[in-house]
Formats: structure tokens, sequence, C-alpha cells
């Protein structure tokens, strides 16, 4: 692609969706491709946890997922992360919002040194973007007066698309003892909670820039095999599976080289599809066709994905979706065995650097703390079920300190639980003790809900609602003082 094209089409991504991005951890792979082949292992439809069809006859020609995923901000790198005060001059970060609600001192520079500008010590030095690369913008962390030449395209796209396909909108405001979350804050905390999502990751990551001479080419104008990105075979099986026939989305690397653009899949449609004879298709994309191929499909697909946002735009903005879609056009030639089943297929025209450079399946959240271990999901998921539920749900925190003897008991509440929302209790001790909560009338021990033994204490433990829960704190040593920490959606 030439250059000057390249930077507008990235520049142009960036303002229209906010095209912020991405940390995929998932590496390159150096997997050796020859040059008739098929999709390779890691394309492989097989790799969906669901079995999926690929006899192109059974896959429909459109689709659309039955619950789009939410339009949001990506928290580039370059406005420092979740730092931003994305309210304007005297308005309070989404960082900052957590660090006073629970007591937590320095968030922000640890936002700034994990997700920000501060995690930018590798990178070239700046007084001003003049000095930086076409693809970078020269950014300031707090307080300093020399910058960092950071790229554009990084940020959190890579966790907001995930997060934006698995969990519910925020749409209202949340008050939590007297702290404000607007739903771009719970938003933001949300998608940092992504930050290493529960992933199926398909086929390869490029790291190759195309801009700067960092990708080869084959002799049929192909992309090196690393950098050849997901087989278009494989693509328009997951695309027709997943959108097609179970209406679900999933997320693509929308950017065939180095830089990541996240998207969430909203719909595709089939525009085109004529059957080649073997020559014609070899005409088309070269004498690349697997040994094994016994027909082809030429196909013309357009797929809509779900952008990202500017840092100001707020609440519900599902109902405003189509202000949200962007559209991508394919061109791709289908391989069939002697089944008309697909097994591989190659990018056509232009579409052999513009094209998806990996998928990813989402699966759920993280299962550690991110942020240094200070920003729980648990705790963010609370501001998020609140938010959705609108006005039907009020967070409540309580923290109280006490003391147990060995096989003595304290119980707390009840805790009336919202329809929607849930209790989360943690006990902080230097001795041994043991934390059980109890829903509805049960009390027993042997009826318990959630248990916490003396070492794992610290850890939250969780009950759904709604009804009413009981806390109840056993000592195992003398005199064990401990502070009880709960946390939990009432009904209004």
């Amino acid at each position: 692609m030439d250059r000057a094209i390249r930077v507008l089409y990235l520049v142009s991504l960036a303002a229209l969706s906010s095209l912020g991005a991405c940390d995929v951890d998932e590496s390159s792979s150096s997997d050796v491709r020859i040059a008739t082949e098929r999709w390779s292992a890691k394309d492989d439809p097989g790799k969906s946890p669901i079995e999926l069809s690929t006899n192109l006859s059974a896959l429909p020609s459109e689709g659309t997922v039955a619950r789009p995923p939410w339009p949001g901000y990506a928290w580039h790198t370059i406005y420092d992360s979740l730092n931003y005060a994305w309210a304007g001059a005297g308005t309070e970060s989404p960082a900052a919002k957590y660090a006073r609600l629970f007591g937590i001192e320095n968030l922000d520079d640890v936002i700034s040194k994990l997700y920000g500008v501060a995690q930018s010590d590798t990178v070239a030095r700046c007084s001003a973007t003049i000095g930086c690369r076409s693809e970078e913008e020269c950014s300031f962390h707090q307080g300093e007066s020399d910058g960092y030449c950071i790229p554009i395209w990084w940020g959190l796209c890579h966790a907001w698309s995930v997060a934006a396909v698995l969990e519910p909108e925020p749409v209202q405001p949340v008050v939590l003892n007297g702290v404000t979350f607007e739903p771009n804050d719970i938003k933001g905390l949300l998608v940092l909670t992504y930050d290493r999502p529960e992933v199926v990751f398909v086929s390869q990551r490029c790291n190759g820039n195309n801009d700067f001479g960092g990708i080869r080419y084959d002799d049929f104008d192909r992309p090196e095999s690393k950098c050849r990105d997901i087989n278009p075979g494989a693509f328009h099986v997951f695309l027709a599976n997943y959108v097609g026939l179970l209406n679900q989305s999933f997320v693509t690397d929308v950017v065939f080289d180095e830089p990541v653009g996240s998207l969430s899949v909203y719909s595709y449609k089939v525009q085109q599809s004529r059957e080649l004879s073997l020559d014609e298709a070899r005409s088309m994309v070269g004498d690349v066709l697997s040994p094994d191929t016994r027909s082809t499909v030429h196909m013309n697909v357009s797929v809509s994905y779900v952008e990202s946002t500017d840092a100001q735009v707020t609440g519900n903005l599902t109902a405003r979706l189509s202000e949200f879609i962007k559209t991508f056009d394919y061109s791709y030639v289908l391989e069939l065995d002697r089944h008309g089943s697909i097994i591989g297929g190659e990018w056509e025209g232009e579409s052999k650097t513009r094209h998806p450079d990996f998928i990813r399946l989402p699966q759920g959240p993280g299962s550690k703390p991110v942020a240094g271990g200070f920003v729980h999901y648990s705790k963010v998921k609370q501001l998020v079920d609140a938010s959705a539920q609108g006005a039907q749900i009020n967070l409540k925190t309580i923290h109280q300190q006490a003391s147990v003897g060995p096989n003595e008991w304290k119980t707390f509440g009840p805790f009336n639980v919202a329809n929607g929302g849930h209790l989360e209790a943690s006990v902080s001790s230097q001795k041994n003790v043991e934390l059980f909560l109890y829903k509805g009338n049960a009390v027993s021990t042997q009826e318990y809900a959630c248990r916490r033994r003396f070492a794992q204490t610290s850890t939250p433990c969780f009950v759904a609602g709604p009804g009413p829960v009981w806390i109840k704190v056993l000592g195992r040593s003398f005199n064990a003082q401990f502070e009880l920490s709960v946390l939990y959606g009432q009904q209004r």
C-alpha cells in the first residue's frame, strides 16, 4: 500500500473509530507455509470451542449478531490511559475516582507506568510531535516537559472490543459513597479489567510494519508467511458460523500488519458469489491452490464492525448504534474439497493488504486483578450491573472491625441484595479466621454459599442476588481481630 494512503488510512481509522490499540500478547508465529496451502494449524476453525460447519452450501450469506457490542472509548496511551480526565478540566479521571473510593494511593502512577505514557521508556524522546514518526504523537506524563513518541494506535481497544461483546453496557451514572461514576468512567474501568481476557486466539499476529519495509512479499504479491494473517477460508467459516448461524460476535484486528485495531463484528453480507474454474482461480490469485482443492468460489463480502468512540461520548450508545458502524469490503477466493467443504482460500486484489490480521473469540474476563493488583473485576462488575440496571440498584459499602476467639462466631446481616446485583465480602486479619456467606435463611456451616479459609480470606467471596445474605466469621485463634469489607447492590 502506498505510504501516503496508508498513513491516511490509519489516521482516518483513529479519527472515525478512536482506533486505540492494543497490546495483544499472542506472539507472531514462525511456522512455514508452503506455496500451495490450506489454512494452517493456527487458522484451523477446529480451534473454536464449538463445532463449526465448513460446508459452503450450509452457511448463510448474511447475518447480524443478536446482542450488539457497545461502542466505547479505547483509552489511548497518548492520553495516559485511565488517568485521562475525559469530562474536561476540573473533573476526575476514572482511575482517580476508583482510587478515592477504595483508598488507593498512587494508582495514577501505576496506571501510567503499566498502560499510559510512563510505560514508554524504550521509545524515542521528543519535545513536539514534529520530531516523531508519521504514526506517532509526542505525549507527556503529567508534570514533565520531555515527551515520548508514542504510536497513535497504542491503547486498550483489545480490551474494549472483548468487554463490549461479553458485558452489558453501562448506561446510567452510579453514586457510591459520594463518588459519582459516569457511564464512561465505568466503561473505562471495565475495559481495564479485560486487559488480559480469556480468549481463543485464531491465526497469528503480524509484527512487521508495511510503511517501513518490514514486510516482504512472495512471487504472488502475498505478504510473507508470518504476515499472511488469517486465511480467508477460515475467516469465512468463523464469520458465517458465529454471526450467521449463532448470531454471536467475535473480535478481529482489522489492520493486517503491526498496528492493531481490534473491532467487534456486528454483521456481514455476501455481496457477490461466483464459481470459478481452477484455471480462473489461478489466474486471479496465482498458482497457490491446495492440491486438495476441487472447486473455487470468488466472494465479495461486506463486514460491519462496531467502532470505538471519542472519550467524551457517553451514555447509552447501543441506542445510537448506527452512528458507530464501520463497514469493510473484502474480496477472496474460497477453496473447496470434493465434498464442497471450505479448506482454505486466498485474499484477492486490495484485500491482500486490507484484511483482518487475526481473530479472538471472547470467553471471559481475566482471572487476576489488574493495575498492579489494585483494580478488581468483581468490584467493577458491581458498578457495571448497577449502571446497566439504571435506577434499580444502589451500591453500598461497609467496613466493620471486630474480634473473635477460638471457635467463636460473629454474625453480620442480613444484607438484602437486589435482583441483578450481588454481594462480595472479604476479611483482613493477621490471625486465623474463616469467612462464610449464606443466602436466604441457611445458616448451617454445612449450607454455606461461599467459604474462605485463613489463607484465602482476603480473596473476595461472592453471592448473587436477589435475597438476604448473612455473613459469619469464625475464629480459629485467640483474640483474632479482623476487618470485614462488604460491597453489595441493594434495591432502591
